[in-house]
């Protein structure tokens, strides 16, 4: 039992090495892997911590450019902004003169509105003056009733 006992022990024993032979293999090939990846990532890594500084050193100088534009153009856009509100009410006040005139209670718009019916009779004298001539010419040299 013994001799039998020791054969399958060595028989375990050589699958088990067998078996572990591919097991460390298989362990060596993804340490190899796992260690490349590693190298790469640190890689990436510190490519991506050296651009990062750059970009920020970049946006720095960025940041410092434009505070200095808009601390020697502020004297120029307050006086723009002054004349441009300084504009605005002007409109406003236009605005306010022409709706004053033209109100509806304004002696401005009575007069234009008399005037405006002047016109209109001025145009229907024109017109009845113009059909008079068409019908009789000579109406212009003995008046109105042909006389």
């Amino acid at each position: 039992d013994l001799q039998r006992t020791l054969t399958v022990v060595e028989r375990l024993t050589e699958h088990l090495n067998a078996r572990l032979d591919g097991l460390s293999d298989n362990a060596s090939r993804s340490m190899e892997a796992a260690t490349q990846t590693l190298a790469t990532t640190d890689t990436a890594v510190r490519q991506l911590q050296t651009d990062a500084s750059t970009t920020l050193h970049h946006l720095d100088g960025l940041i410092l450019d434009a505070q200095r534009q808009l601390n020697t153009s502020s004297d120029g856009l307050n006086q723009t902004l002054r004349t441009a509100d300084r504009a605005a009410q002007e409109a406003d006040n236009l605005l306010a003169s022409l709706n004053a005139l033209t109100g509806p209670r304004s002696r401005m718009r009575g007069d234009l509105e008399a005037t405006i019916r002047d016109l209109a009779a001025s145009a229907s004298s024109l017109r009845d003056f113009s059909r008079t001539i068409e019908r009789n010419p000579s109406a212009v040299l003995t008046g109105r009733s042909g006389r």
